[in-house]
């Protein structure tokens, strides 16, 4: 899977390939992300997500030294040049259309987890990624502030999809509370720029049509 601003170096196809070909149980591999400008800046590989359902990247712009060239088994991979079979991609029915500018990968990678395949990254491939996945279509990069908010309706729109449905009403009842508790959180934290997101995360996440059609409980 390709972005247009993605560029994938001539053997990172080959590297992808050989990581699923020779273990079947293998279901998703995915490549270092990687600087255009710096091929030895890793800009993603590999997530996971905490307790609370919050994105954790086990990579953000760090210098790669092969320090995490030893631990390949990951929850997920972004999807920028990642290979997925095309059997167990049809059986997760693919990406979620509610999670476009974050946590596609995570959300794939958690749903082939629980499928029973592995998810891999295959230190071998490169792909260079120009755009964090927030900035795409966007004129200019996003700030620290909007790429806040993107996460928080991005979590809160998992949250819905994956919890029991009998859950649901009750998450959605907590989301304004929470969301004024977080603020009072931030504000107490001296960043009060982050209120307006915590407000509009819960208002989105209220309000998305996306989450019926993807309901997985």
């Amino acid at each position: 899977m390709l972005r247009a601003d993605s560029a994938p170096a001539p053997d990172a196809l080959e590297a992808l390939l050989a990581a699923v070909e020779v273990a079947p149980s293998v279901a998703v591999a995915g490549p270092k992300l990687v600087d255009p400008d710096d091929h030895a800046r890793l800009r993603s590989f590999g997530v996971t997500m905490s307790g609370l359902g919050a994105t954790v990247a086990l990579v953000d712009d760090e210098l790669d030294q092969a320090q995490y060239d030893s631990v390949t088994d990951v929850l997920a991979v972004a999807v920028d040049g990642a290979i997925v079979r095309r059997g167990v991609w049809q059986t997760v029915d693919g990406l979620d259309s509610g999670l476009p500018s974050a946590d596609a990968g995570l959300d794939l990678g958690v749903r082939v987890r629980l499928a029973g395949h592995r998810v891999v990254r295959v230190p071998a491939a490169r792909v260079e990624r120009a755009r964090r996945p927030e900035d795409v279509a966007r004129k200019r990069p996003a700030s620290a502030r909007v790429r806040r908010r993107i996460a928080r309706t991005a979590q809160l729109h998992r949250r819905f999809v994956y919890a029991p449905a009998l859950a649901v009403p009750l998450h959605w009842l907590s989301l304004l509370p929470l969301a004024l508790l977080r603020s009072i959180v931030q504000l107490l934290a001296k960043r009060p720029g982050a209120v307006p997101g915590e407000i509009s995360a819960a208002f989105r996440a209220a309000f998305d049509g996306s989450v019926p059609g993807r309901a997985r409980g």
